[in-house]
């Protein structure tokens, strides 16, 4: 039941994983991996809800309640990090108009540099 209630967040986040993710080949293996381990869930659940835990599973609960504080831990350090380089990258924009220069990278540069070029900001 619990793939049902998780298969909006888990489109949504693949979509925003795609813009975060700047460089076609990086973009399509970001992607792969994560609906790709999102997927395995299913073969996963099958061997920690074992049968001779029935009926408390006491162990296939603990480990989801792990995996969710696993992710209640990554999650607010992802956006942090998303928000600090957003800022670093405008206060490194806002120097660079205020002293008149202008960026000396040509397009097929910045699209080599991908998620590391200058103008490329993390959506959240």
């Amino acid at each position: 039941m619990h793939l049902f209630v998780q298969k909006p967040f888990h489109l949504t986040y693949t979509d925003r994983l795609g813009n975060n993710l700047a460089g076609q080949y990086k973009r399509g293996i970001g992607m792969a991996l994560h609906i790709g381990i999102g997927n395995f869930s299913g073969a996963f659940a099958c061997n920690i809800y074992r049968g001779q835990d029935a009926p408390r599973y006491i162990l296939g609960h603990g480990m989801e309640l792990m995996f969710v504080g696993i992710g209640f831990i990554c999650l607010p350090v992802a956006v942090l990090s998303y928000i600090r380089i957003n800022n670093k990258r405008d206060a490194l924009e806002k120097a660079r108009e205020e002293n008149g220069e202008t960026s000396k990278l040509t397009a097929e540069e910045l699209r080599r540099l991908g998620d590391r070029a200058p103008d490329f900001r993390y959506t959240l």
